[in-house]
C-alpha cells in the first residue's frame, strides 16, 4: 500500500487585508512566510542548504572535507 502525503496551505485574509496561514502568521500573495515589515522570513532548511558555513569552493572541489580528520 502505497501512502502520499498532500500538504496544502490554506490562506484567508484579515479585516485588514492581510493573507494569513491557519496557524495566523503573516503571508505574502506568493505563500511566502514574512514578518510585520512585509519582509519573507527564509525556511530555515532551504537557508541551511545554500550555507556553506565559511567553506571556500576549493576545498569543496578537493578530495576530502575541510573538516575531515587526515590520518597522518
Amino acid at each position: 500500500m502505497k501512502i502520499e502525503k498532500d500538504e496544502r496551505l490554506i490562506l484567508k485574509i484579515d479585516k485588514k487585508g492581510i493573507w494569513r496561514d491557519k496557524e495566523g502568521r503573516p503571508r505574502s500573495s506568493t505563500r511566502q512566510l514574512i514578518n510585520a515589515e512585509g519582509t519573507v522570513i527564509l525556511d530555515v532548511i532551504v537557508v541551511a542548504e545554500m550555507n556553506t558555513f565559511g567553506r571556500t569552493a576549493n576545498a569543496m572541489i578537493g578530495k576530502r572535507e575541510p573538516f575531515s580528520r587526515s590520518s597522518s
